[in-house]
């Protein structure tokens, strides 16, 4: 009898199982595969990493409302014996009000980790953020220097402010310098004690809610001592994240030490 012999077009198109490339399966040659069901559903991830930026701006609305009311107060022009030193000098409330409504909003957004892997708009943010917790902190000090001390301050109040306020332009400073030097991580680190300081005034209205809900009652001394724990609370929350297991996988950038000569 005579044997047909398989077309050559056949033999090419059948793959070689001798040959020593990758293994091929059916499902190689079914064409592309349907996207996963659950592809159309949003990640978590992407939900968490909005509730820490949303929680930060809510915690420093309500200062940022008040900066808003004294820019209203002064464009009525009427002063209230509590905002007299502000229609007598302007200029550092002014100031102080805007760079402090930036540094909250840009902040909020600077130090997750989507930010850090999205390094053109990090930096970006980072050229308004840092003039702002300058002049936020600059004008701070330059209020408490120069207006006098409404009657629910104190010294104790202003000491605590000084103390604070220098410590936010040296914190800033010193992450500027850290950046320069390409130290990404000690970068990190100072500008977030830097965000700490400057949101203090969002948690003392927390701390003050929560005294008041327990009974407490307020004076002079009593509301220094509770605005100072605000501020000490936000760095010894801060000092806890730079310290906590796991650090070390953060999206930062590794640090570079400089160059010596």
């Amino acid at each position: 009898m005579h044997r047909t012999t398989p077309d050559a077009g056949a033999q090419a198109a059948r793959p070689d199982p001798s040959h020593a490339g990758p293994s091929h399966t059916d499902a190689d040659y079914a064409g592309p595969s349907r996207p996963a069901a659950s592809s159309s559903a949003p990640p978590r991830t992407s939900r968490r990493a909005w509730l820490v930026p949303a929680s930060l701006i809510v915690l420093g609305l309500v200062p940022a409302l008040g900066g808003v009311y004294r820019v209203f107060d002064l464009s009525t022009g009427e002063a209230s014996p509590s905002s007299q030193r502000f229609f007598d000098d302007p200029v550092p409330m002014l100031l102080h009000g805007v760079a402090s409504a930036l540094f909250v909003f840009l902040g909020a957004f600077q130090f997750t980790a989507a930010s850090r892997r999205n390094t053109r708009r990090h930096r970006m943010r980072g050229m308004v953020f840092v003039p702002c917790a300058l002049i936020a902190a600059a004008t701070g000090l330059w209020m408490e220097a120069t207006y006098e001390l409404p009657p629910h301050d104190g010294p104790l109040l202003s000491v605590f402010r000084h103390v604070f306020g220098a410590a936010m332009l040296a914190t800033t400073l010193l992450g500027v310098r850290a950046l320069v030097r390409r130290r990404y991580r000690a970068h990190g680190a100072w500008m977030m004690r830097t965000y700490a300081i400057g949101m203090g005034a969002g948690t003392q209205v927390v701390v003050f809610v929560l005294y008041g809900l327990l009974g407490g009652e307020l004076d002079v001394e009593r509301r220094a001592w509770l605005m100072g724990a605000a501020w000490a609370l936000n760095l010894l929350f801060v000092e806890w994240i730079l310290r906590r297991p796991g650090r070390g996988t953060s999206a930062a950038p590794p640090e570079i030490e400089p160059a010596h000569a």
